[in-house]
């Protein structure tokens, strides 16, 4: 998996490369360009593309064929090039009148069809559509709508692929029995006879389209791996719950003949096997995905596959991107492309040894966890002594003004489940750093003046901002950098500014002292504060943030 994810948009640069060698001539350029028009031309009648996204798309083939002066084009595969323009031309079709359109720029029009179908029409993999389109956005300007739309189904692609494969491999293998057993096994495994209905892939088909529907109930914007693993896992539970003992490994099994007599239930286990903070994923089921799968229940009490997968393709169609049931199916155009662009090879299973995305994302997360995720969310005994000894005691404004950001973050940062948890992951933080900083500026520093400094409303939400950002770029940042994709986002800095009406300024005179008094943030994170200081120097320092 590690390979496949993280060099995505990587796999096929060879075989790219390996295509005709340049046209000679202007003449011969010009009969390849009209060769591939035909071909375009044709492409679209026979899979019945409409006549709108056909003439959008090739506008832009068009554009793309005259610009190819230095006879590069001929080494991109003409069927890329045509998967591309036509994803270009659906997705603008969805805003007929533009990017700024007040009539659907919030509710585009149903696309005419979906990336899924484009791929399939045009027998492209996904892999291959990025990186051409990639090349694409190199050499002419696309719109907003277009460069927004393909970030998010990058970085959708990327982390459903990448919890597919430890879906696949690692997670149904270690909890249901395997249905079939190779010949030569040394164990033998016999499982009644049972109805299709009712078998291990029954069930694992269950878990997904559950995980599926679950993350765009329950998560809507966040796209973190981790946030999604934990999801996944709860979808795991549930199925887990109705599955028949003997379909399960040991001690699932166990667990699920016994579990109201258990001291673990089948969540801890799970969170145990994959390193996911328990405390963490018991709060997400309790508070966000019980209710939600019980209001998919049928009379009977069971999930009901058929109208799980019926709804879920009802929703694919409206956005109009890639069918993520089509992973189960094993479709070749989207699994990642294996080295020399050879599209039929599927992921390959991992061996528990080996580092995934996955793993990676959760092993950075768990530490920052352990470290922060015990603190208290309110201020301590030394804290609130600080607090007494000033002239005029801070608790009250703090707590005023703690519940004022909490608010407007939420109301803003829509991420579902995780919204709260990660709010209050950044107070727990904030308190942290704030009896450090009071600790360190006691020393050298006036009763007077600390009074006034923990009065300051500003100083505060400013600091509280810098807890939230480093919370939120905890939870991207580790899938960013192993896709060797922008981490960048609706949500990325300043965003925070402007949901607390912040001025850049202000932020800054706290990353210092941030930094100071925190040892333990990881370098990642405190580089990445130190390029915010820098950004702010540079520009957005003389920014004003709308109130």
């Amino acid at each position: 998996m590690m390979n496949n994810s993280v060099n995505i948009m990587q796999n096929i640069t060879n075989s790219v490369q390996e295509s005709a060698p340049p046209l000679q001539t202007e003449a011969m350029r010009e009969l390849f360009y009209q060769a591939s028009l035909q071909k375009y031309n044709e492409l679209c009648r026979t899979e019945e593309i409409t006549a709108d996204v056909k003439q959008r798309g090739e506008t832009y083939f068009q554009k793309l064929l005259h610009l190819d002066k230095a006879n590069n084009l001929n080494k991109i595969d003409e069927r890329g090039l045509f998967a591309s323009v036509l994803y270009i031309a659906v997705i603008e079709s969805s805003l007929p009148y533009g990017d700024m359109d007040p009539l659907f720029v919030d509710r585009p029009l149903e696309p005419s069809m979906t990336v899924s179908e484009i791929l399939l029409k045009t027998d492209v993999n996904i892999s291959h559509l990025f990186l051409t389109m990639e090349w694409i956005k190199s050499n002419i300007s696309l719109t907003g709508t277009v460069n927004d739309h393909l970030k998010k189904l990058a970085n959708k692609y990327l982390v459903v692929s990448a919890l597919f494969n430890i879906f696949e491999g690692r997670l149904t293998s270690s909890v249901f029995k395997e249905e079939n057993i190779n010949e030569g096994a040394d164990t033998e495994v016999f499982l009644p006879p049972i109805p299709e209905t009712e078998g291990v892939s029954y069930r694992k088909k269950q878990c997904w389209v559950l995980y599926l529907l679950a993350k765009k109930h329950l998560l809507f914007e966040d796209q973190g791996l981790y946030s999604n693993f934990q999801l996944l896992l709860c979808c795991v539970e549930l199925v887990l719950r109705q599955t028949p003992s003997f379909l399960l490994n040991e001690p699932y099994d166990s667990i699920r003949i016994g579990c109201y007599n258990n001291d673990q239930t089948m969540l801890q286990k799970l969170a145990e096997d994959f390193d996911v903070d328990a405390g963490q994923i018991i709060v997400l089921q309790q508070e966000h995905t019980e209710s939600y799968f019980q209001s998919l229940l049928n009379e009977d009490g069971e999930l009901d596959s058929e109208s799980l997968c019926h709804e879920y393709l009802l929703s694919y169609q409206k956005e109009g991107d890639i069918n993520e049931l089509d992973f189960l199916l094993k479709e070749s155009y989207i699994h990642a492309l294996a080295q020399g662009g050879n599209q039929q090879q599927v992921q390959p299973k991992l061996s528990n040894e080996q580092t995934t995305p996955v793993r990676l994302a959760v092993n950075n997360i768990q530490e920052f966890l352990q470290h922060f995720a015990h603190l208290p969310d309110k201020p301590n005994d030394k804290l609130q002594a600080y607090f007494k000894k000033c002239s005029t005691n801070p608790s009250a404004v703090i707590d005023g003004k703690i519940n004022v950001l909490r608010s407007k973050f939420l109301q803003e940062y829509q991420c579902g489940g995780t919204s709260e948890m990660k709010f209050n992951l950044a107070v727990k933080l904030y308190y942290k750093i704030l009896e450090t900083i009071i600790q360190n500026e006691a020393s050298h520093l006036p009763p007077q003046s600390l009074s006034t400094l923990l009065n300051k409303d500003n100083f505060h939400a400013s600091l509280l901002a810098c807890a939230v950002e480093v919370v939120l770029v905890m939870y991207t940042q580790s899938w960013a950098q192993i896709a060797q994709i922008s981490q960048e986002d609706k949500y990325s800095f300043p965003w925070i500014l402007e949901v607390f009406s912040l001025q850049a300024y202000e932020f800054y005179k706290v990353i210092d002292s941030f930094l100071k008094a925190e040892s333990k943030l990881s370098q990642d994170l405190v580089k990445h504060l130190q390029c915010l200081e820098v950004k702010v120097l540079e520009s957005l320092a003389w920014c004003e943030v709308r109130n």
